[in-house]
């Protein structure tokens, strides 16, 4: 996937962050953020791969990890890929709490 269809899929389904599956097998993750700071400082064109400008650092974890283990872990690390299938972040573990509190 390029810089410019990252764009696309970004504004189409109002995404700010999507994981990237990276040529070794890995995933990464890719945010508006990432792509804007790239595009003004000239780093990335539009055509260039996602996975240049991906994030690699993702701490993984068991899907029977606790909740005081994954903030603790989120404290050091934006993203926390779960299982290898999911990405979680503090958001949705904020998200978690206000569902899990009937708001």
């Amino acid at each position: 996937m390029t810089v410019k269809e990252a764009i696309s899929e970004c504004t189409k389904h109002g995404f700010d962050q999507f994981p990237v599956k990276m040529s070794d097998g890995s995933t990464g993750m890719l945010t508006t953020s990432i792509m804007t700071t790239k595009l003004v400082k000239n780093k990335i064109s539009l055509d260039d791969a996602v996975e240049k400008i991906a994030l690699k650092d993702m701490r993984n974890a068991s899907s029977h990890i606790t909740l005081n283990e994954l903030a603790r872990i989120l404290n050091r690390h934006i993203y926390v890929l779960v299982e290898g299938k999911y990405v979680v972040s503090n958001f949705d573990l904020l998200k978690f709490f206000a569902l899990k509190n009937g708001q």
